[in-house]
């Protein structure tokens, strides 16, 4: 920039320049450049700010659509599912079942034997069939914990959408088979 001094103290014609720059066109034009920089420095921030939030947007959607889709939109539960769950419970606790079925069944089948000779000459007295009782109880109490083991391995289950009321229960019936 220029600055002019009156150098007599008056309003003459001697001036002195201080500062005095040579103008050259090719000042004007990068004092130009540099403003534009400038400028291109404060709004490609907010520029490049405002893209990303374009395109930030669609993907926050579609996230946000995929998540509840997933969330709340999962397929029913078919009957078929619920017999392969069922199919598993059993295959798990089919051994132990059968095993408690078996033990009871025998200990019910001496404690009945022995109960049947209970008044013949030779048979038993109360005191010798404390035992046999003991283990037929014994050995129901063990087949009732595995019962309730596979009905609470059960309730576990979901219950399939099949057309019947939410208040409607589903019965299961284990029937016991020999181990082969």
């Amino acid at each position: 920039m220029f600055r002019a001094v009156d150098a007599s103290g008056r309003n003459g014609c001697a001036f002195v320049v201080i500062g005095a720059q040579h103008w050259h066109p090719s000042l004007v034009r990068d004092e130009h450049r540099s403003d534009n920089n400038r400028q291109l420095r404060r709004t490609l921030p907010r520029r490049l700010g405002g893209w990303i939030a374009v395109a930030a947007s669609p993907a926050g959607i579609l996230t946000a659509v995929l998540l509840i889709k997933d969330r709340y939109a999962q397929p029913s539960f078919t009957l078929a599912d619920w017999t392969k769950e069922a199919n598993a419970v059993c295959a798990q606790r089919y051994t132990e079942l059968i095993t408690a079925i078996n033990r009871s069944r025998d200990s019910m089948y001496e404690l009945n034997s022995a109960a049947d000779k209970i008044g013949q000459p030779s048979g038993p007295t109360f005191e010798e069939l404390k035992p046999l009782l003991r283990k037929a109880a014994n050995d129901l109490d063990v087949l009732s914990g595995r019962e309730r083991l596979i009905t609470q391995d059960f309730e576990k289950i979901k219950r399939p959408e099949c057309g019947r009321s939410r208040n409607s229960q589903a019965e299961v019936h284990v029937i016991p088979q020999p181990l082969t």
